[in-house]
């Protein structure tokens, strides 16, 4: 799916790939914020400035945020890019050196300028967002079956009621080594990866008129004050505040 809205020279767009999500647009003024993806943000018209969990605030063009990372950003023109990459996706050593083991700035020309370009307008290839951003394909992580059958369901269905005891089971694993296994191959708990599911389904629907508490219900939240909660800490800002700030955006096939 990819959305724009152009102004100001800027073409302000989102398209949510299964495993990538392209962003460039206002910031806002976000809280900290927890995403569950690499977050590579890139600025427009000013630098960014960005601060870690309790550490000071500090200026950069382009800066990576591994998945979970505590952080805040901010911007004085409001307006920036931002590329998310599934961690699940991708393999861990084989990430574009800029990125790999980096938090916080990093310098990444041919990156910046590629990231620049998609938010003056130019086209993002259909296939996949790596070769519009990197020139070529990422390197996958490779998955124990097992466990690569659960993140399939859990990226398509991350609301489904089938819990950790469910898949284990199908996988022919005990509870507890299903989940150290899960960890072992994601990255992070099975847990944390379904929350952070279930809250990425929101940028699925952000053009779409939506009743909050019924959206809520929708993704799996047991209520509004959990859906809330939940986007808040992953995104810094409220579902409301999302949904209103997309709602001018264009669909384009």
């Amino acid at each position: 799916m990819e959305i724009w809205n152009r102004g100001m020279g800027v073409h302000r767009r989102v398209r949510v790939d299964a495993d990538r999500v392209f962003y460039c647009g206002d910031l806002g003024q976000p809280a900290m914020r927890r995403s569950g993806a690499f977050n590579l943000y890139v600025s427009l018209d000013a630098p960014i400035r960005y601060r870690l969990d309790g550490q000071p605030w500090r200026e950069a063009e382009c800066l990576v945020m591994p998945p979970y990372t505590a952080h805040q950003i901010v911007c004085d023109s409001r307006m920036a890019c931002d590329l998310m990459l599934e961690p699940e996706s991708v393999d861990p050593l084989r990430l574009p050196d800029f990125v790999r083991g980096a938090v916080g700035a990093v310098e990444a020309a041919p990156f910046i300028e590629r990231m620049r370009a998609a938010a003056h307008g130019a086209a993002l290839t259909r296939d996949s967002l790596d070769l519009s951003f990197f020139g070529h394909l990422l390197p996958g992580r490779l998955l124990d079956p097992r466990i690569g059958e659960a993140v399939r369901r859990l990226q398509l269905t991350p609301n489904t009621p089938v819990g950790a005891g469910d898949f284990a089971a199908q996988a022919g694993l005990s509870n507890s080594r299903f989940l150290h296994l899960f960890k072992q191959e994601t990255g992070c708990s099975y847990r944390a990866y379904r929350a952070w599911k279930r809250a990425r389904m929101l940028l699925s629907v952000i053009n779409r008129p939506q009743n909050l508490a019924r959206l809520a219900q929708d993704i799996g939240y047991p209520d509004s004050a959990h859906f809330s909660h939940s986007i808040r800490r992953y995104f810094g800002i409220c579902p409301k505040d999302i949904l209103r700030g997309c709602r001018r955006l264009q669909i384009v096939h």
